[in-house]
């Protein structure tokens, strides 16, 4: 009797022994032998694993073991694992307004000011900033510039990363930056025309932003860029921002 226990005590050391993110072969009473599973839970009765061909994790019963998992001849890159462990789930939404100030390009000197709004969200990417990028941005932004009924307006949607230039910790504040990339459909009315454009555009953020609590108030510096074959325009402004952080999400 006694050496029964034993074995079964060593039958149980041996199967708590996994490694939670290795991959394992499991051989069960039933036939249903499962290779190359990830392990990534583990309880005294049984084992969750992921396979790469389900949606879901499964948990496997220690009772229908068949014998000790293997563990398998094909492991993930550690350095991926390593990266993946890094990634969360966590997201700010956040708006601005502002207004551009210099003009550039064709149209620079007669629409040289106007309104800039901007809606968007942050993809928080990593729980620390990884080659100083924390967040991938979505930004959807309206542009207006008037000049004595003629106008210039512009409705954009721009991605890119965001990069942490400086960390300023003792006032829980930083400096990032953000070059986004999209696209634009413009729409210009003057005296005797009007046209309309959809073309590549591009607009480049730094942004000084200071926590208060679970708000991230923000001032920015963007400078647009537009281009068509036929129209190039610039401009350059500043704004005032406020980030709502979901959850628990924090940008920096």
């Amino acid at each position: 009797m006694r050496a029964a226990i034993f074995v079964l005590l060593v039958v149980a050391e041996s199967l708590a022994a996994l490694e939670i993110g290795k991959n394992y072969d499991f051989y069960q009473k039933n036939g249903q032998n499962l290779l190359g599973a990830t392990v990534i839970a583990e309880t005294p009765i049984e084992v969750t694993v992921k396979l790469s061909y389900l949606p879901k994790p499964i948990a496997l019963k220690k009772a229908n073991f068949e014998r000790e998992p293997e563990l398998s001849s094909r492991q993930a890159d550690a350095q991926t694992s390593a990266f993946t462990q890094k990634l969360q789930k966590e997201f700010s939404i956040n708006a601005s307004l502002g207004a551009s100030l210099f003009g550039f390009g064709q149209l620079g000197q007669l629409f040289n000011r106007g309104l800039n709004a901007t809606l968007g969200g942050d993809w928080l990417l990593f729980k620390e900033p990884q080659w100083g990028m924390n967040a991938l941005s979505l930004v959807t932004a309206y542009n207006y510039y008037p000049q004595s009924g003629r106008h210039v307006q512009m409705f954009s949607a721009y991605m890119g990363p965001k990069f942490i230039i400086a960390h300023f910790k003792s006032i829980d504040a930083a400096l990032t930056l953000s070059p986004l990339f999209g696209a634009s459909y413009a729409d210009l009315k003057g005296y005797t025309f009007t046209a309309q454009y959809l073309s590549f555009s591009a607009v480049a953020l730094v942004a000084f932003e200071k926590r208060f609590n679970t708000l991230v108030l923000a001032a920015q510096i963007f400078t647009n860029y537009l281009f068509d074959k036929s129209l190039n325009f610039y401009s350059t402004g500043i704004n005032l921002a406020v980030h709502y952080p979901l959850g628990n999400a924090r940008s920096y």
